[in-house]
Formats: C-alpha cells, structure tokens, sequence
C-alpha cells in the first residue's frame, strides 16, 4: 500500500486501538504481536466484546474506546438504512467520532451489488496483486504443463479422507479468486485438462511430480488476493505455516481499516468523514496511505449532514431515529437534494434511454497550505460533459471552507456506465485531490425500489 518496509514510526499512533468485529480469527497469531510498533497492527488488537446482534458489538467497541471499526460482514441483498445492523451500529460509531470500515460484497462488479453503502463508512472493494503462484506439473511420459495456483472448483478435502496425497483440478483460466489449500494441489488450464486424462486412462502406472512454485510478477495479474492472519483450520491441516491465503473483500477491509488507523494517528482530530475522505480522494481505485496523510483537502461531513441526508430522502422521526439511536427529529419528509451530502464522489443514476441531468454542490475544508489554491481539471469520456464552478479554490488559512457546484450534462448514453472524475490541484504542485464522477443507467423501475432519490435537477 505505499508504506516504507523500514518505516519507524516511533512511539505515534501507540494508543490508536482497531475494534476488529470478528467474524473469524486467531487470537494467537503473531500478526497480533504489537511489540516494535507503535501503531497497533491494522488485524489486530479487537477490543469489541462481541455478542450475537451486530448492533450489540458495535455499541460494545464503542464503549470500550476504539478509534477506527473493522466489520468483515455484511447482508445477502442491500437493506434500507432503518433495517441494516451494520448501517444503525456505523452511524452510532460515527457520532462518537469513530469511522467503520466495512467489505462491499463480493457479488462481482455487477450493477446493485454493494450490500454496504452507507455514507457515514468506508466500503472496501478488492482489487488485484501483482502476483501469481505458480508451479509445474510433470506427467510420467515427460509431459510439462504450466499452471496457475489462484483458482479454485472445489476444496478438496474428501483426498484426505480417502487418504490421497495430493489432487489435480482442471480449473478456469480467468477466475479472481485466490485460495490456499491444505495439501498439495494442482489446478490446470481446462484446455490441458483432456491431455492428462488421456496420459492416465492410457497408462498402467501413472506418475506425476509437483515441483516447487514461484511468484511471478504481473502488473495486470487478474487475481484478487491477500494473507490473513486467521489462520487455516488445525483440525484438517497440521503444518506450522501461520497465515491463510483468502480472496474478497472480507481480506481487503481489514487492510483498508489499518489505512484509517494510520491516517487517525497522524490527524486524531479529524472526523471519520475527513478521514474517509483522505483515502477516497488519494485513492478511489487503491488506497495509498502514506500521501492520504497530506491530502490537501477533504470533504468533512457531520453527524447533523447525514441526519439531514436521511431526512431528504423522506425519511420521518420515526425511521429516523431507529437509524440514530437517539432522539433525532425530521423537521420536514418533504423529499429533498440528498445528493449534496459532502461526499468526496458524485454518482448520477439516469433512467435508461434518458438525457443526463444532474446538479450537485460541495464543500471542501482545506487541510494542506494556509495559502493556496486549487484548480479544476476534468477527464470524463465524450459524450458525457462535467462542469465546475468556481474552477479556482483559494484558501488564506488552514480548516477554511469552500463551496463549489457539478453540472453533469450529456444525451443518452449506450453504456451502462461511464466514469471519470474531477482532479483539483494546488499551485504549489504538492497535493492532488482526485473526486471520481459515475453515470450509470438503471431501468425506471429501480428508482421506486431505491431509498435514493435521483440526482436529477
């Protein structure tokens, strides 16, 4: 993620405590040793005395004074704020100044298939590594065939109960998910795979050889991948190798919640939002930690800004304060702009076969210089059309705020999605602060099921 393999950080960050709501570790394992560093390690130091309801743990973690919530879990389908555990238990952190780092899902990047959105969190998507482990596998008849050991059909484990040493699975060629197996294993191109058979059925003894793997280093390696400290089931595999290798963004939340971590060390005054923000703006696509901690500038929303984005959706008291927990108040359910919630992204939803149409305002806080300025630049795909006004930001002091205005414009578009964003930089040449713009098509139907109103102006 950027960090220096040397980094001394000294003794910054050594009371910064990660509430890890544990859906599954190993207390026992090393990546808990906190000894030589002053930053609790992102997976570890969970605090949360977890009870069954997700709400429950939440409040627990809060008690127990953490600074940044790890959440590995979410529902099957996305759920309306008043009804999701993880949103009510996130928007209570929120308010007690704590951010919640939450996985995304791991449906694919398929249209609706986030289950945890909620604004006040950071939802953590998975991505790619620049590795692949591969190794050989030599027939008998001298026969060479190059495999990939990131894809798995099945886990295998009926070999060892009918007391096999290792398996050969024909497996896919692009397949985005990395898994560690419990003996040794081999999974080859399915185009390989009736070759191998042939050399079986034809031989009265067959043999074949797993050599060694090694890593190999691709810069657009197709698979999504990460070492997690819970590691493999002892019951079922006794070597000593203390961490697992696990695909989606259950792995991929625990690093992004050490990112946080880090960034709330170096600024433990920043808000969630702000420090959400940072990541986001740094790193919308893959998170940067290291240039996160000097934005530049950050989009800070409040506790009273997301009551009041509930409440522009429609949301009454009621409804309201199932989410808060407390004694909220809607003053109006007169549907308003929710979109203008200080977001550090801009998403316009478009009814398919219709023009895009979409306003939205933001507020910046300036965290970087005292004196300087930003200038707008955008890099959307034709035909869609991104406009910014003011398209200069000018700052004298540090937490001073500034507002600008986002016109989407643009025909029908034949897509489903179009992205692009808006770049502001400083005159200094130092920070770069990056806001992703999304227009997507849905069908018509989908905004009476939405609890979000379109950003249409």
């Amino acid at each position: 993620m950027g960090f220096d393999q040397s980094y001394v950080g000294g003794s910054k960050g050594a009371d910064i405590i990660i509430g890890l709501i544990d859906t599954g570790i190993w207390p026992e394992s090393e990546s808990f040793n906190d000894g030589g560093f002053g930053l609790h390690r992102q997976s570890g130091k969970e605090r949360a005395r977890i009870t069954s309801p997700a709400t429950t743990a939440f409040d627990d973690a809060i008690a127990d004074g953490v600074d940044i919530i790890s959440i590995s879990l979410g529902p099957d389908s996305a759920l309306q704020y008043f009804e999701d555990p993880i949103a009510i238990g996130s928007v209570h952190a929120m308010s007690h100044g704590i951010l919640t780092s939450n996985s995304a899902g791991n449906d694919r990047p398929n249209p609706g298939s986030v289950t945890n959105y909620s604004p006040w969190s950071l939802t953590v998507a998975a991505s790619s590594i620049d590795r692949k482990f591969v190794s050989q596998l030599v027939l008998g008849n001298g026969q060479i065939i190059t495999i990939v050991l990131c894809e798995v059909i099945w886990d295998g484990s009926g070999v060892i109960m009918a007391g096999g040493v290792g398996v050969i699975m024909p497996a896919p060629e692009f397949n985005d998910v990395g898994f560690s197996f419990t003996f040794p294993t081999t999974l080859i191109k399915y185009e390989d795979f009736p070759g191998t058979m042939e050399y079986i059925r034809s031989t009265k003894n067959p043999i074949a050889t797993m050599l060694a793997g090694e890593i190999w280093k691709d810069l657009m390696a197709p698979t999504v991948v990460s070492f997690s400290s819970r590691e493999w089931d002892r019951n079922v595999d006794t070597r000593t190798v203390k961490y697992n290798i696990i695909s989606g963004t259950s792995m991929s939340c625990p690093h992004a919640s050490g990112a946080a971590a880090y960034i709330k060390a170096t600024h433990p005054s920043w808000s969630p939002s702000a420090i959400k923000s940072a990541l986001m703006t740094i790193g919308s696509g893959h998170i940067n930690p290291v240039k996160a901690v000097d934005p530049g500038l950050v989009f800070d929303a409040s506790e009273a800004d997301y009551i009041n984005f509930l409440c522009k959706q429609g949301y009454n008291t009621t409804k309201l304060r199932l989410v808060t927990g407390d004694d909220s108040v809607c003053t109006s359910t007169k549907p308003g702009r929710p979109w203008d919630l200080k977001l550090s992204s801009l998403t316009v939803a478009i009814e398919d076969g219709q023009k895009i149409v979409a306003v939205f305002t933001r507020t910046v806080t300036n965290v970087g210089f005292s004196n300087s300025a930003y200038r707008a630049s955008v890099h959307i795909p034709y035909p869609v059309k991104v406009t910014v006004e003011p398209q200069v930001l000018s700052f004298s002091g540090v937490g001073e705020k500034k507002a600008f205005a986002v016109k989407v414009s643009g025909p029908q578009i034949t897509q489903p999605i179009v992205s692009g964003s808006i770049v502001w930089k400083d005159d200094d040449g130092v920070h770069e602060v990056r806001t992703p713009v999304v227009v997507y098509t849905v069908l018509p139907s989908a905004f009476s099921s939405s609890q979000c109103t379109r950003p249409h102006q």
